[in-house]
Formats: structure tokens, C-alpha cells, sequence
């Protein structure tokens, strides 16, 4: 019996998904079945009853994933001893994102501490708030990031920047929404523009940055997720709506902000999603501005459960909130 295959059963009965658990493992939904029917042969029980959609565990399974669960937590901690001589975090860490983060600085701070902690692996899962969060909450996961504060019993929250939204739109559909950029020029004062921040948290614009009046959005249909997926965002979107007198015409979709883009590529309407998600993809059709009043900013938290952190968590938010601090 290989102990990556118990690995490998215990991140299965925690995604109760084949296809969730090949993400989160970088392999194919084929290469996981076959690990654990390796794992059922080894053992000579079934673990897993396939009859079922969604599959259910065996009793045999489920007291294999009490033991399993148990035996891979003491592992990584036994991988972790090495690496605390040196100073770096070992084992693993699973972090929750909602997809929208995977294009901002959330993942360029992944990134740093991974390159100065070689012996530690990231295990990235990403789906919407309210499941990352029942994630964390289970103990499947030992971090998350969201825009969402204090919605996880008995776990801590850090606010980690802020960045701000800005409307998207398809120039051909909407080119009144293309920002006079030749009336911006000849208002805008001389001298050079002031530079952005580094590590700001929501960089200084450079003088004479043109923005689109809010009017212009008048009776355009607003792409927009469900209040139920990210209701903090939502209500947000709404609230600048309502406190400069717009009722918008919302058409409410199953998607993610970067799904949203797709619509607006479409011409189906215009979406108001995060500028470094904008700043980091290049769609044709697509263009984006701020808004005139600017848009409100979303809040970028990071969360988790003090009580359930090994050490290789407690590293990771040590150098994480390192990475993020003004």
C-alpha cells in the first residue's frame, strides 16, 4: 500500500468528486480512479460505491478515511521537521480562491512564498465563496481568500488590499462607452503623471485618466452573478447604484467574473469586475474604464481556523501577511 494512494483517497472523500479532486491534485479524473482502485486491491475492500451519483463511501471507506485522514496529517507534519532546521515551511497547505483571484496579487504572493519555501507544496482549489468557505469550515481546506469578512465560524480574517472594480464592455456593441481619451488630453494639466504605488492598495491613477460617466450606463443590461454566489460583492455593486440614484438592469447569470467577460465579448452587455482581473487578461472586444464616480473597491481577505493550522499553515500566513504588508 503506497501512501500517496491514502493521500490521494482522503482529498477524493473530501471533494466528493472525481473531476474536483483531479483538479486539486493536477492529475486526470483516470489517473485518480485507477490510484484508488489500486488502494481498494491493496486493502481488499471497496472504498468507494461507484453505484451512486454522487458516489458514497463504503462503511469500510468511511473508516478507512477516519484512519487515512489521521495518518496523512501526521505525515506532513513528519515532512515538515526537516525544514524547520532551515528556517522554511515543509508539508502542504490548501488553499481556497474564488476564480476571479486566480489573476490578481493573491497568486503572485502563492508564488513568492512557494519560491522561498522549495519544500513546500500549495494545493490550489477554486470554486465560489459560499463552497470555499464550507471547505474551510469542514477542515478540507486551511486557507481561503474572498472578498468575504467574518462569515466562517471560529476562524480569523486579515485584510490583505483592496482592488477596485471597473466596467467592461465590447467597443463595438457600446462605443459610447469608449472614454474620450482626446478630451482627457487637452484638460489634463502639464507636467509628468504621477506614478502608481508600488504595493498600494489601490494605486494613485495618473493625472489626466479619463473616466466614463456613470450615465452611460443608463438602461444597459449589467451582467451580473446571483447575490447568492458573492453576496458581499453584489451588494457592493448595488449599494453604488443606490447611492447615486440608478436603478441598474441587472441580467443575472451562473458565472464567474471572468465568465462575465465572455458575455460582455458577446455584446450580450457590460459587467463590473475587478480591474486587475482586466489588467492581467487580453480579450479581443473586450475593453474596460473606471467610472465617474469611481466604482467601489472589493476587499481582499484572507481567511482561517487558528485551531486547525499545522505549522506549515502558520508559516505560510506568517510570510503571507509579510508579503502584503504596507
Amino acid at each position: 500500500m503506497e501512501l500517496r494512494n491514502l493521500e490521494y483517497f482522503v482529498v477524493l472523500a473530501e471533494e466528493q468528486s472525481f473531476e474536483k479532486a483531479a483538479r486539486r491534485l493536477f492529475l486526470t479524473q483516470s489517473a485518480v480512479s485507477q490510484q484508488i482502485r489500486r488502494l481498494e486491491a491493496d486493502l481488499g475492500v471497496r472504498l468507494i460505491d461507484r453505484a451512486t451519483r454522487p458516489f458514497e463511501l463504503t462503511d469500510a471507506g468511511r473508516d478507512v478515511f477516519a484512519l487515512a485522514t489521521s495518518i496523512v496529517r501526521q505525515t506532513q507534519s513528519i515532512r515538515g521537521l526537516a525544514h524547520d532546521r532551515e528556517g522554511s515551511a515543509g508539508g502542504i497547505v490548501r488553499v481556497g480562491v474564488t476564480p476571479a483571484l486566480l489573476f490578481s496579487r493573491v497568486v503572485d504572493g502563492l508564488r513568492l512564498i512557494r519560491r522561498d519555501n522549495p519544500g513546500l507544496r500549495i494545493e490550489l482549489f477554486n470554486d465560489n465563496t459560499p463552497q470555499i468557505q464550507a471547505q474551510l469550515e469542514s477542515g478540507a481546506l486551511d486557507v481561503t481568500f474572498s472578498n468575504t469578512f467574518g462569515s466562517v465560524d471560529g476562524c480569523q480574517d486579515v485584510l490583505l488590499y483592496e482592488d477596485r472594480l471597473v466596467v467592461a464592455f465590447n467597443p463595438e456593441t457600446y462605443p459610447q462607452l469608449v472614454p474620450d481619451v482626446g478630451r482627457a488630453q487637452a484638460e489634463a494639466p502639464a507636467g509628468p503623471a504621477e506614478p502608481a504605488r508600488e504595493g498600494a492598495a489601490d494605486p494613485v491613477e495618473p493625472t489626466g485618466t479619463v473616466r466614463v460617466p456613470l450615465a452611460a450606463l443608463d438602461g444597459l443590461p449589467i451582467i451580473s452573478f446571483a447575490r447568492m454566489s458573492a453576496r458581499a460583492n453584489y451588494d457592493a455593486m448595488l449599494g453604488y447604484f443606490t447611492e447615486h440614484g440608478r436603478s441598474p438592469v441587472l441580467t443575472e447569470v451562473v458565472a464567474t467574473y471572468m465568465d462575465q467577460v465572455g458575455y460582455v465579448k458577446a455584446g450580450l452587455g457590460v459587467a463590473l469586475v475587478p480591474k486587475s482581473l482586466m489588467s492581467a487578461v487580453d480579450v479581443p472586444n473586450v475593453d474596460w474604464a473606471q467610472l465617474d464616480p469611481q466604482l467601489p473597491t472589493l476587499p481582499i481577505y484572507a481567511t482561517w481556523n487558528p485551531a486547525g493550522l499545522n505549522r506549515s499553515g502558520a508559516v505560510f500566513m506568517e510570510q503571507l501577511r509579510g508579503h502584503f504588508a504596507d
